[in-house]
C-alpha cells in the first residue's frame, strides 16, 4: 500500500503486525519522508 508520509506507513506497518501479518517497507533513502511503501501478507479483496 502506498501511503503520503512516513508516519502513516509506520502506523499502517504496526496495524498489520499486530493482527499477525508480515510487512516490509520501502522508501527512497535519497527522501524517505515521500511516498513510501507497505509490502504486506494480508490478501487484497477487491
Amino acid at each position: 500500500m502506498w501511503t503520503e508520509t512516513m508516519s502513516d506507513a509506520l502506523l499502517l506497518r504496526g496495524y498489520e503486525e499486530q493482527l499477525g501479518y508480515a510487512t516490509s517497507l520501502l522508501f527512497d533513502e535519497a527522501d524517505y519522508s515521500l511516498w513510501p511503501v507497505v509490502l504486506r501478507s494480508r490478501r487484497f479483496l477487491s
